[in-house]
């Protein structure tokens, strides 16, 4: 998996055509989300936000990282042609390329936490789905919390300043980057993980599996082009780290998880286009008139993964909704709800 090469992965031009490129996907595709979401609930939620501080991350990086491609490429190509000979950075560019660096890693955990941030394990009803999921999804917020921590002191440990940047010259931090690139892989997993096992513990029909598991599943083209930094980070030939690739593939990590976690909002109109053509007969599901209409209104506007957990565990309340409270004076046991879900 180790890379051996003489000259850079991408060449400035195109390094900058792709990023560039993408930013301009990103940015529509987050404004098509915006839109989707204003057309079914009427305001963002707190998903949304997430990107919200992603998008600006990812252009504010990508500017920075594109005022030091100059000295990055030179050092790169002094360093290949001669293992002796090295250029000194100007302090500002040490300082723009570590910003740039924090800001991408901004951006890619802005996703993730968009991604977990739909799932409110806190509250009914999926806080009473499974008591190992609820603590397997805290664990991962805490996972990502901890690895989010982690790829912003990096950038500060490897460059504390222009005379110690070790972004330049002759890297040998092959197991500083080594790690945090299979931190990333495993955030990006644990993150896809989660809403895999929901949809599989939900009574979904086989197509709406599929839809759900899909559009629910995209970060997994994020953790694609991680695995693919991992093994393309490490030159044979310098016998240290091209921050060229790096910085490339960082950006294009941080540019498809935001169109990912865009697209996935099409998930809604997809389910709502399903309902229309064949709507579930609510009768059939019991409760009382207004839940029924509850159900049948949470359907048609696509919010998928609450009305799934109420057709699946119909004993379930639903937070917000016109429903009776559960009364503690009808526990048979300090955990009703849950004894429900084991059926």
């Amino acid at each position: 998996m180790l890379a051996e090469r003489s000259s850079p992965l991408v060449e400035k031009g195109s390094f900058e055509a792709v990023i560039w490129t993408g930013c301009a996907a990103a940015t529509i595709l987050f404004l098509s989300r915006v839109a989707v979401r204003m057309s079914s609930k009427g305001r963002l939620i707190l998903n949304d936000y997430f990107l919200v501080l992603a998008l600006p991350a990812l252009y504010a990086g990508a500017g920075l990282l594109q005022t030091t491609l100059v000295e990055l490429y030179l050092d790169e190509a002094i360093t290949t042609a001669s293992k002796s000979a090295e250029i000194a950075p100007s302090p500002g560019t040490t300082s723009r390329f570590t910003a740039s660096m924090a800001l991408l890693w901004i951006s890619i955990f802005s996703v993730k936490f968009c991604f977990l941030a739909q799932f409110k394990f806190h509250k009914p009803p999926y806080a009473y789905i499974s008591v190992r999921l609820t603590r397997y999804y805290w664990f991962c917020v805490g996972f990502c919390t901890l690895a989010f921590g982690f790829a912003l002191a990096q950038p500060i440990i490897l460059c504390p300043s222009s005379a110690r940047c070790q972004y330049f010259g002759f890297p040998k931090n092959f197991p500083m980057e080594i790690a945090l690139t299979t931190i990333d892989i495993l955030t990006g997993c644990l993150v896809t993980s989660v809403p895999i096992l929901l949809v599989h513990m939900a009574n979904f029909k086989r197509l709406h599996t599929v839809i759900n598991a899909s559009f629910k599943g995209l970060h997994i083209f994020a953790v694609i082009v991680a695995v693919t930094r991992l093994a393309l980070q490490y030159d044979k030939t310098t016998h240290g780290i091209r921050y060229t690739t790096i910085a490339f593939l960082l950006a294009v990590e941080a540019t498809v998880a935001l169109i990912m976690a865009s697209v996935s909002s099409y998930r809604v109109l997809v389910l709502d286009y399903l309902s229309k053509r064949s709507q579930p007969d609510i009768s059939l599901i019991g409760g009382s008139p207004r839940l029924q209409t509850f159900r049948t209104r949470w359907y048609k506007h696509g919010d998928q993964e609450q009305s799934a957990l109420e057709l699946s565990f119909p004993d379930i309340p639903v937070s917000g909704a016109n429903t009776p409270s559960h009364s503690c004076s009808d526990c048979t046991s300090p955990e009703p709800l849950p004894l429900a879900l084991s059926r």
